[in-house]
Parts: C-alpha cells; sequence; structure tokens
C-alpha cells in the first residue's frame, strides 16, 4: 500500500487564476449570445401569421351562465346558455348552427385561431368565447331571415285544405309525436312554416340554399310545398302554443353536421309511448327548449312535463291505404335557425345588411292579396310575436 502511495501521491486543489476566470466567464457569455440568436432565427414568425384571425374588440360579454359564439366578427354572435345539453359534442352544435344559419361550412376556434377538438366534449368550456372560422370568404353565406317566423294574426286557410291535412296528418302521427297525447279534441294540425308566407316565400328560401333542389342528405325540394304534409305535425295544443311563440324548435337529424348517435337519447321524457307508434331510425326530430317557463315542476303534467328538452318524435307504425311522407328536414332545419336567431342571435340588423341575406319576397298586389288571406292591415300596425310592418308588404 505504501508502494502505491508513493506512486500516486495525493492530489492537492490549486485555485484558477483570475485571468482565467475571466477567459471562462467571456466564453460563457460569448457561448450563450449564439444559442439565443439560433432561437430567434429559428422561432421567427411572420407578423401576419401571429396576428389572430379575428382583429377588433372583443364581443360583448355573455350573460350569467351563458357564453359566445362568435359568427360574424364585430357584427353578429349568439348568447348560449350553459345549462342545456344540446348535443353530445357542442363543437358539432356549433358548427351546426353556422351552417344553418350562415349556410356555410368551417370549423370552431379560439380567438387566436387554434382550432378546437370537435369531437371532444371535455375541451367545452363555458364562459369562453368560440369563433366560426368558414372554410370560405363570408361574402359567400346566406345568412337566415328571422321573419320567416313571423305570422299575422289572422291567416286565412280554406276549409277543404284544413280538412285534407289533419287527415293525413293523423294517419301519419295518430298522437302528438312529442308528447303521446291523443284525442281529436287535444290535437291541432301544425304548420313548421307558416303557410301564409306563400309559394314565393318558399321558392326564394329552396333557391338562395339548394338551387339544384335537393340538400345534402338527399332530399328532393321540387315538390316541396306549404300546403303538404311534410310542412306540418299534428301537435298538442300547448306543444303548438310553444312552437308558434318560439319557445321550442324542431332539431332533424341527420344534418350537414349532426348525425342520428349525436342526439341525447330523449333522457327526460316523461311519459311513454303510446301503443303502435315508435321513434323513426332516421330522420330523428329532437324537440329543443330555448325558453322553459320559470319554475316550472318538470312532473306537472300540464307545463311542459309532456313534451321535455331532447324529446324524439315517435310516429305510427300502421298508416292504412298509402304511407305518408315524414316532416321536410330542410323546413325544420331553416325554422331552427330562424328560432336561434331571434332568441339568442346579438347584431340581428347586421344580418340584412349582408349581400346574401334573404330579403322578404315583396307583394306586387298588395290590396289583393290582403282580401284574399283575410288579413286588414293599418300604418303602424304590427305582425304578431312583434315582427315589425314595412310600408310596403314585405316579410310576412
Amino acid at each position: 500500500m505504501r508502494e502505491i502511495n508513493a506512486a500516486y501521491p495525493k492530489a492537492t486543489f490549486e485555485p484558477p487564476s483570475l485571468p482565467f476566470i475571466l477567459t471562462y466567464i467571456a466564453a460563457l457569455a460569448s457561448f450563450r449570445a449564439l444559442i439565443m440568436a439560433d432561437l430567434k432565427s429559428t422561432t421567427k414568425v411572420d407578423s401576419k401569421s401571429s396576428e389572430s384571425p379575428f382583429p377588433g374588440p372583443p364581443p360583448e360579454k355573455p350573460s350569467r351562465n351563458h357564453f359566445v359564439f362568435v359568427l360574424i366578427p364585430g357584427q353578429f354572435d349568439l348568447n348560449i346558455p350553459t345549462g342545456k345539453r344540446w348535443c353530445r359534442k357542442p363543437f358539432k352544435y356549433l358548427r351546426f348552427l353556422a351552417w344553418a344559419i350562415l349556410h356555410l361550412d368551417g370549423k370552431i376556434v379560439l380567438k387566436d385561431g387554434t382550432e378546437v377538438n370537435e369531437n371532444g366534449w371535455q375541451d367545452f368550456t363555458p364562459h369562453e368565447i368560440y369563433y366560426f372560422l368558414p372554410n370560405e370568404p363570408l361574402e359567400n353565406a346566406k345568412p337566415i331571415n328571422v321573419r320567416l317566423l313571423a305570422k299575422p294574426e289572422l291567416c286565412y286557410t280554406p276549409s277543404e285544405e284544413k280538412q285534407w291535412f289533419r287527415r293525413d296528418l293523423k294517419e301519419r302521427d295518430e298522437s302528438c309525436p312529442f308528447s303521446s297525447i291523443a284525442g281529436d279534441h287535444n290535437l291541432e294540425a301544425t304548420h313548421i312554416m307558416p303557410v301564409c308566407k306563400g309559394d314565393d316565400w318558399l321558392q326564394m328560401l329552396i333557391n338562395s340554399r339548394y338551387p339544384d333542389f335537393v340538400t345534402g342528405e338527399g332530399e328532393r325540394l321540387d315538390d316541396l310545398c306549404l300546403e303538404d304534409i311534410k310542412n306540418g305535425f299534428l301537435l298538442e295544443s300547448k306543444v303548438r302554443h310553444r312552437l308558434e311563440a318560439h319557445d321550442i324548435a324542431i332539431l332533424p337529424t341527420p344534418n350537414h353536421i349532426i348525425k342520428c348517435e349525436d342526439l341525447f337519447c330523449d333522457p327526460e321524457r316523461l311519459m311513454r309511448y303510446r301503443s303502435g307508434t315508435r321513434i323513426p331510425k332516421k330522420p330523428l326530430y329532437a324537440l329543443h327548449w330555448f325558453r322553459e317557463p320559470v319554475n316550472r315542476d318538470p312532473y306537472d303534467p300540464g307545463e311542459p312535463g309532456l313534451f321535455c328538452h331532447n324529446a324524439l318524435a315517435a310516429f305510427n307504425t300502421f298508416t292504412p291505404g298509402r304511407r305518408h311522407p315524414k316532416p321536410s328536414c330542410f323546413l325544420l332545419e331553416c325554422m331552427y335557425a330562424a328560432t336561434v336567431v331571434h332568441v339568442w342571435g346579438r347584431g340581428t340588423e347586421n344580418l340584412e345588411k349582408h349581400p346574401g341575406f334573404l330579403k322578404a319576397p315583396i307583394v306586387e298586389d298588395a290590396d289583393d292579396w290582403i282580401e284574399e288571406v283575410g288579413w286588414k292591415m293599418n300604418e303602424g300596425d304590427k305582425e304578431d310575436n312583434g315582427f315589425p310592418i314595412r310600408n310596403r308588404v314585405e316579410g310576412m
């Protein structure tokens, strides 16, 4: 051991000299400068690409328990409540709203342009602001006209048309599809789009969205008319009242965005379906509440326990004679969009300024038309539901 220790003497520590320390510090500083310069060169982003795709001031803050969905920045957005379940995939539902209102497809993003995961409901954050980023210029949009909902106080329909319309609906529906209520004294033949709108309104609506008269889901529109049962349901009187008051609307699936499996499976329905009725495989028709009565009792059979949020329509399984067509998904989608704009929309007046806005048809001979439908109009009168009447007979 002594020989080994003699061969390898114990090392001693000598502190570095001052010149060596200064040289070492200078080398570290130079190396750090090179690293920082390299990082700047590799992370440099074009100033234009680093800007938000939605410049300008943020939208108005959402109401309590609501979130904001911006469709046209600085002009139009939706103030949507957070307490409702509209779809299993919230971002797909937002895409559908953009499609139904603007007739544009696109994606849902945050303020900085980050795309959200459409299939990940876990990523949905209440009280957030979401933006619609269309796949094509906004100039190509075809904004829906909220006046689709307006209905004159007096809307005359010949008694013969009422009779066959109700008869065919009775054969197809048997009972109210959403509440299972039956009995002729409880049921009313109800039009989806007010029949007093007339064919001019319907044709303008079709031409603006599907000029080839067929939807992406294959529904043919060339033979669609407002007097047909494809424009109707047989509804319990309270359901009809809520539909015409725009407290509820009916979402058809599958549509361009939402599939049948994306819907909630009728979790709140309190009544069993009547014997002899069933929910079709497709299309599905989901009833959505937009404005429920305050402090309502969900178990009260009057209001609105029997036709709850997400109730799915069930139809008669046995139709004598001939098979009747189901309600038009196209009309329901348009009326759903108009209801959303009416209830949740902020900046609705800006939609009317858009070049692709669906303008109301003008009745050339207004006096004859008023006499025909039995509707008297005085200057300053207002239509039902608070929709103002223009100086010309427009936007019925």
